[in-house]
């Protein structure tokens, strides 16, 4: 968490929420996807999600991926574009 002192500095308007916490919200509104398993993440932080904002979370869910957005409220752009979705067994993030 950082302080307004801390946000101010490095030019945001106020203090605001950690966003892997954020992140972890949103992925605890959505259904995990199905067959369980490997699983994968992809996400782009695009904005802070300052206190006391309203958000909104929009997600489209299929059987086997959801993908989501988080707009805070006042905002035009997502802060937070994800996709959450069953991992192949052929997928590697690690270098071959």
């Amino acid at each position: 968490m950082y302080s307004f002192r801390d946000a101010r500095r490095f030019g945001f308007r106020r203090a605001f929420h950690h966003p892997q916490l954020v992140l972890g919200q949103c992925m605890a509104h959505l259904p995990a996807p199905v067959p369980a398993g490997a699983q994968r993440l992809d996400a782009w932080l695009k904005g802070p999600v300052y206190y006391d904002s309203d958000v909104r979370l929009r997600a489209a869910v299929e059987s086997d991926r959801s993908s989501f957005a988080l707009i805070a409220a006042g905002e035009e752009r997502p802060a937070i574009l994800g996709c959450w979705r069953r991992s192949a067994a052929s997928e590697s993030l690690l270098p071959q």
